[in-house]
């Protein structure tokens, strides 16, 4: 039997101890399990791992993870470098904040627990309601983000336990989770791997070819067995490779291969594993959630283009109700406060939330001095919001081709578009891509230009590391019904310029002094003064609480999205082309758009996912193909030309499931294949 050239899965234990003691775990015969493994030690096996990111990556062992004080950092150390992480746990230490980093980056969570009477006999200092309700909670919040982590529940057959107790066991969770494991005790009087009912017909174990396991301090184990775990090396003074291939290693495998063993703990150990990842003892069973979430997410129910995510949002709201103060006031304030604290990088930022992003570029546009014959420069490839708030100016949108990788507005075209006449450039991020925006500040401040960023796409979108919001002079967000943050109507202008932000606020709304809403308050004044002409663009304390909750899960909702495009790039067939993606640009998929291959007509792709109860739409029809645009944008956007009878969006949304997302790729695959 051969064994891998890198181990295809690793076990390492973050932490060794246990907040509970439980009756039956080999714990009891082991001295002393106290540590906690150093974050410098786990980045340094990471590193080394994450060459290899089919690895199956597991982070539990002897003790319970949540207790690493730590345990979050490493969690968003490998985030999105591995396609396989798993983690158990007993669930008492399961906060809302550890939830939120366990579904942004695993993908297999098991729960240690047992029925409501057997838990309390075998789990001292343990309350099994808070266990219960710790489980539910992660639960609801992994089915709102679209049930990304696939789970499970377990329990030990102990003395205590029979065939009743494990039909309750069952019935509990088996419509709550994806699988019901029952495992056979092992271990007992200190003989690790031994089970209680004994295997006698001996098979070569597979585990040391293909598993490496990992202690807190560094120390190999031969198995996730081997408690004692001290007997093939130590990470801290070698690599993964040089232990994977060390003599020790071979030696064990060559005993399984001949069944001529001698190594002590794989003599009494009996929970050898004949084949790959199977023990093949205890108990699986079906979940009935499987079933269920298939016949709800596949294709029975329309599975829209986008859909806004919903968690506490109605509360919030229903607070702001309550409170009477429903237009502009402290809740808009502290939203954009949030937001800048969210946003800024290295200078502060400042926020003015805004009605919409459209009333966002018109205030920007406004408030920089844009006025009647003014050119501003944007790319043909966006919504019409772009161009008309330049119009509004009685300025004049010059039209700009599109890079075909990004969709983006090309850089290498701009220079060539600058006249006597031009005062600024839109550039525009597309679907949650950022634009080359540094080349874009360079061309602009050679010759004098306003950069106004259209980041309705982008909110939470980095470039080069850096959140898009920390460039240019003003960038504007939407947080539309369909956005990465939505609050139904909503936007924002952001700037590292105060003055410009606090003018905005003021025309934002009919040009009034700031607070003004304080004079319907007792402590308030009636008095407020227009200080110039204005407009009526400003944000609400309604919209502004969705925004709130929607903020705090941003970057949670961000990274489904993502893992939704990399499930996406890897399912669809090869014929279909994709925009890119890259290291330098940190994208938050707002949209995800294909082109189809040549065969493919669109019109009928489009109609055919219509019958299959799936939503598309194409983003965008460029500015100069609209009749409003015809006569006087009729040439020079031979990308834009080309690409846009072939460009779809496909769904789109931090809560779609992973059956959904598989059912479209299926859906696509099977068009593209029968045309």
């Amino acid at each position: 039997m051969a064994h891998y050239d890198f181990p295809k899965r690793v076990e390492i234990e973050l932490s060794s101890k246990c907040n509970l003691s439980c009756t039956y775990c080999p714990r009891r015969f082991i001295d002393k399990l106290d540590g906690f493994m150093e974050y410098s030690l786990f980045e340094h096996i990471i590193n080394e791992i994450s060459e290899y990111p089919e690895t199956i990556l597991v982070l539990h062992r002897r003790g319970e993870s949540l207790l690493h004080p730590q345990f979050v950092d490493f969690l968003t150390l490998i985030k999105d470098k591995f396609n396989n992480v798993q983690l158990a746990t007993n669930g008492t230490l399961l906060n809302r904040e550890k939830a939120e980093a366990i579904i942004q980056t695993v993908s297999f969570l098991s729960f240690s627990i047992d029925t409501p009477s057997l838990f309390k006999q075998t789990r001292i200092n343990a309350n099994y309601d808070i266990v219960e309700k710790n489980i539910s909670n992660f639960l609801e919040l992994n089915k709102a983000y679209g049930n990304p982590v696939k789970t499970q529940v377990s329990k030990v057959m102990t003395n205590e336990s029979d065939e009743s107790d494990i039909a309750l066991f069952n019935e509990i969770w088996s419509e709550k989770v994806d699988r019901v494991r029952i495992y056979e005790q092992h271990s007992e009087e200190g003989k690790f791997g031994s089970l209680k009912n004994k295997r006698t017909d001996r098979k070569t174990c597979t585990m040391p070819f293909y598993e490496l396991v990992v202690c807190y301090d560094g120390k190999i184990a031969r198995c996730n067995h081997d408690w004692n775990g001290d007997a093939m090396g130590n990470l801290c003074n070698t690599t993964i490779h040089e232990v994977w291939r060390s003599e020790k290693f071979e030696t064990l495998r060559s005993q399984q291969v001949s069944l001529e063993i001698y190594d002590s703990v794989c003599l009494n150990c009996d929970s050898w594993y004949p084949k790959e990842g199977k023990q093949e003892t205890g108990l699986a069973f079906e979940s009935n959630k499987q079933n269920h979430d298939y016949l709800e997410d596949s294709g029975n129910k329309f599975i829209p283009l986008a859909r806004p995510h919903i968690t506490t949002e109605i509360d919030e709201v229903s607070k702001v109700i309550n409170s009477g103060i429903w237009t502009t006031g402290p809740k808009v304030f502290e939203f954009e406060n949030k937001l800048a604290d969210y946003l800024t990088e290295d200078q502060p930022l400042y926020v003015s939330g805004i009605n919409s992003c459209t009333s966002a570029l018109f205030l920007a546009l406004f408030s920089l001095g844009i006025k009647r014959g003014d050119e501003v420069i944007l790319p043909t490839w966006t919504f019409a919001a772009t161009a008309q708030v330049v119009e509004w100016l009685q300025a004049v949108p010059v039209l700009c081709d599109i890079d075909k990788s990004t969709l983006c507005i090309d850089v290498n075209k701009i220079e060539n578009l600058i006249s006597h006449k031009t005062k600024a450039i839109i550039p525009v991020h597309i679907g949650g891509y950022s634009c080359n925006i540094n080349e874009i500040k360079r061309i602009a401040d050679k010759h004098k230009l306003f950069v106004i960023e259209d980041a309705a796409h982008a909110i939470g979108a980095k470039y080069l590391g850096t959140k898009i919001g920390n460039f240019s002079h003003v960038t504007c967000f939407s947080f539309y019904a369909t956005k990465n943050l939505a609050m139904g109507e909503g936007g924002a202008c952001v700037s590292k310029n105060n003055d410009l932000i606090e003018n905005i606020k003021k025309l934002s709304y009919f040009g009034i002094n700031k607070e003004a809403y304080k004079r319907y308050e007792k402590f308030g004044t009636w008095f407020y003064n227009i200080e110039t002409m204005g407009f009526k663009f400003n944000l609400d304390s309604i919209h502004a609480a969705m925004g709130l909750v929607q903020l705090e899960k941003l970057d949670l909702m961000n990274s489904r999205r993502r893992k939704i495009a990399k499930m996406y790039r890897k399912g669809l067939d090869n014929s279909i082309k994709f925009f890119e993606d890259s290291d330098q640009h940190y994208h938050t998929y707002h949209l995800f758009q294909i082109q189809l291959p040549d065969h493919i007509n669109r019109n009928e792709f489009v109609e055919i996912l219509k019958q299959k109860n799936i939503g598309t739409s194409v983003h965008f029809i460029p500015i100069h193909k609209h009749s409003w645009y015809k006569n006087r944008y009729n040439k020079g956007f031979p990308v834009a030309d080309s690409i846009f009878e072939k460009v779809v969006s496909i769904p789109m949304y931090a809560s779609m499931t992973d059956i959904q997302v598989e059912y479209v790729i299926s859906t696509i695959n099977s068009i593209i294949k029968e045309v």
